[in-house]
């Protein structure tokens, strides 16, 4: 299975660690004696005498997190926060300090717009920005799949009578459907795998295809609460025949 690409692991770690480092900073930059570091804290962690820091440090660790975890709204946020972080950083180097109060500052501050330019051009790369917006891409967190043709009801849903499984792996599949469904809908499967083993597990709609793309018109669905009896039987149901790869 292919690991999650390093670029996301960094920027996630980058801002889970950021009131660290800014710590650092205040701390490098004051020449705050080392025995003064932890009285030093609740100063600047205070929201009313540092609105500024205390806004990026909260914000820096939702982002981290979302970030790591690949959500939508992680994405959507490091850009606004990288915008404001440019803005910021302009205002400050043009119409505040300049280069007069510390030269080394001044070019900081210039790598910092830079630098954080340089990140939103590459992150909103089509490569990079994808796997945010289909989870199909998030090929480190899936099983292999493999193309298939099984008959799938959804319990409740009268539209589905026409479902079938196109692909299939442990954690989840793409069913072929005209019915309509939503992305984070709940809905319980059921199929038949070695024409005895019924497999009846809980799925959630996390992508929903029109038809337009590569993948005719249906939706992923992710299981869950998958047991060892339902992993064993489509372990078993792969071995038993000569499948296609779908995630190649």
């Amino acid at each position: 299975m292919k690991k999650r690409p390093l670029i996301l692991t960094i920027l996630a770690l980058m801002h889970l660690a950021y009131p660290f480092f800014y710590l650092i900073q205040v701390v490098w930059f004051g020449k705050v004696p080392i025995e003064n570091v932890m009285s030093l804290i609740p100063v600047i962690y205070n929201p009313l005498k540092h609105p500024h820091f205390f806004y990026i440090s909260v914000v820096s660790l939702v982002i981290g997190y979302g970030l790591f975890r690949v959500r939508v709204w992680a994405f959507y946020l490091f850009l606004v926060n990288a915008v404001y972080s440019v803005v910021h950083n302009f205002y400050v180097l043009f119409f505040m300090y300049g280069f007069s109060d510390d030269p080394f500052k001044g070019i900081l501050r210039i790598v910092g717009i830079l630098a954080s330019l340089g990140v939103v051009g590459y992150f909103i790369r089509k490569e990079i920005r994808a796997p945010y917006f289909n989870p199909r891409m998030r090929w480190w967190e899936s099983a292999p799949r493999y193309v298939v043709n099984i008959p799938v009801s959804f319990k409740g849903h009268a539209s589905s009578d026409d479902a079938k499984i196109y692909d299939l792996a442990i954690g989840g599949a793409f069913v072929v459907t005209k019915g309509e469904f939503k992305l984070g809908e709940y809905h319980d499967c059921t199929f038949t795998l070695n024409e005895t083993d019924n497999v009846d597990v809980k799925g959630e709609v996390v992508w929903v295809s029109d038809g337009t793309g590569r993948h005719p018109q249906g939706v992923g669905v992710k299981f869950q609460g998958v047991t060892k009896d339902q992993e064993r039987s489509i372990n078993t149901f792969f071995k038993n025949a000569d499948f296609e790869r779908a995630d190649r």
